[in-house]
């Protein structure tokens, strides 16, 4: 791994960062826009594939074959242009992807309520600013969408001139982001072959021929390094070649339907990956170089320091409502149809607190939730930026398989933890008030509320301390990885410790609270 990360400057760094930060701007805006709950067929591919030109044919659009007149020479390949300027993806044939983003198509009629989305080169090689925002773009695209189909585009040339690498790379790229429940969407594939010649040494290509090409150099080959479900995912394609589709190589003049075999078929064979199955995946994968540099420039990305101000506003307003309450119980003089409404209100508050204070709600419901509770904290949490930070945070953290998120979500839930059971003592000492129990009764239940509460949070400790030490763990690996940067090594113990002081903090967050009420 170490010799494919890259030593860079820190002025390269630097430049680096401020396009990656502006990549993700502009993704976000794009998924804000264009992602739509839909049925999407998800083309992916390497570079320089044909996934452009694949896409421009569904559409309908017509598309011309033609050499470069620069060229000389019987080496002139033909390329594939479009003919007019009909809406559809750009084609690329330079060394770099044409695709800087992924773009949403609506196919002819021949796809019936199926969106097409084309996507960037899993093979990108742009660097890490590029690679880190197609995993966004993809990730987000899989939480949003109703269903997908995923469309393989591969040249064949990659595979018979035995330069198998890019197939298998796009193999395991796919594998990485639907991890081991790829068994489960197998059929959900389909493959389409480009640039298929109409004979190879006087053997004519057709779908039995590919069928035959995957099962000679991908199955029956001891020496290829392939994971047992990418090697699963070629013998589905064995198995189903409905699955399968192929178009012929260009030849000049305009692109007719002759050049195609089984594209509709193998698309529409392919099953949904429903939005249920989709929800569960987690994020796509990224090469050693940009994990290593998204390492690095990680706290750039989403500061802490954001979080940490609108937790401040959190427990100070949370406090003074606890404040509130327990002076409303202390005022003697305070009628008792009073006293009863406002017990009443504050079992609603609490209610609503407790309902969002588990681990298993995500941090964002939190937020809204808190948002409810009082004006101060809404205008916090929309004025600061807090919610696009978190989801940054979340990103990175399945990226790098990280827990700061986590950390964030546990800090929150202590906080509320702690105020919702200094809210149910409160209100077991109304009900006292009320004369609705006797003073022992809510003696038995206070100390009921707080070995519930001592319990929970030596529970959050115990998961704050194991994340903290998942993430010191995983630092250290990357920053061995990143050895060749000194830098990075003398951040792998700055960061090691901060995750360190983040999960202390957890520990202690809720002390300011408790400590002035129990």
């Amino acid at each position: 791994m170490a010799s494919e990360v890259t030593q860079r400057s820190k002025e390269e760094t630097m430049n680096i960062l401020k396009e990656l930060k502006q990549n993700l701007k502009d993704a976000e805006e794009t998924m804000r826009e264009k992602v739509k709950h839909e049925d999407v067929a998800m083309f992916v591919g390497s570079t320089k594939a044909g996934k452009s030109t694949l896409i421009n044919y569904f559409i309908g659009n017509p598309l011309v074959g033609r050499k470069d007149s620069a060229v000389k020479g019987k080496f002139n390949p033909t390329k594939v242009y479009k003919a007019s300027s009909a809406e559809g993806p750009e084609i690329g044939c330079e060394s770099a992807s044409a695709t800087t983003m992924p773009s949403r198509w609506i196919a002819s009629e021949k796809f019936s309520n199926l969106v097409m989305w084309d996507c960037p080169g899993f093979c990108d090689n742009r660097g890490p600013a590029q690679a880190i925002t197609n995993a966004y773009y993809i990730h987000h695209i899989f939480q949003k969408i109703k269903s997908v189909k995923i469309v393989l585009v591969v040249d064949l040339n990659d595979i018979i001139q035995h330069k198998i690498n890019p197939f298998i790379t796009l193999l395991t790229s796919v594998e990485n982001v639907f991890k081991e429940k790829i068994e489960q969407c197998y059929s959900s594939f389909a493959v389409i072959f480009t640039k298929v010649p109409f004979e190879i040494e006087e053997d004519k290509v057709d779908i039995d021929y590919l069928v035959d090409i995957l099962r000679r150099q991908v199955l029956s080959s001891s020496a290829l390094s392939i994971s047992k479900y990418s090697r699963n995912l070629v013998q589905f394609f064995v198995d189903h070649p409905r699955n399968i589709g192929f178009v012929r190589k260009a030849t000049g003049g305009v692109i007719s339907g002759d050049i195609e075999v089984n594209l509709l078929q193998a698309v529409r064979d392919a099953t949904r990956v429903p939005d249920t199955l989709l929800k569960q995946f987690s994020f796509p994968s990224i090469d050693s170089d940009s994990k290593v540099f998204l390492f690095e420039v990680r706290n750039d990305l989403s500061s802490k320091k954001t979080f940490e101000e609108v937790v401040e506003v959190v427990k100070s307003v949370l406090k003074n409502i606890l404040s509130y309450f327990e002076n409303v119980r202390k005022n003697k003089g305070l009628p008792k149809g009073q006293l009863h409404a406002e017990k009443q209100k504050l079992c609603k508050l609490r209610n609503q607190i407790e309902s969002s204070s588990t681990v298993a709600v995500d941090v964002f419901t939190k937020l809204q939730v808190l948002k409810q509770i009082d004006p101060i904290i809404r205008d916090k949490i929309e004025n600061s930026e807090i919610e696009d930070t978190l989801r940054l945070m979340t990103f990175i953290d399945g990226l790098l398989n990280m827990k700061e998120s986590d950390l964030c979500n546990l800090n929150l839930k202590s906080i509320m933890e702690t105020v919702a059971s200094q809210m149910s003592k409160i209100v077991v000492e109304m009900q006292c008030d009320l004369h609705e129990i006797d003073m022992k009764e809510a003696n038995r239940q206070i100390d009921a509320i707080k070995e519930e509460y001592e319990k929970k949070m030596q529970e959050i400790k115990v998961e704050a301390k194991e994340a903290a030490e998942h993430n010191l763990d995983v630092t250290k690996k990357l920053g061995f990885a990143a050895r060749a940067g000194h830098a990075v090594d003398k951040a792998v113990e700055a960061v090691g410790n901060a995750s360190v002081k983040v999960a202390e903090a957890v520990y202690n967050v809720a002390d300011s609270i408790i400590s002035f009420f129990w």
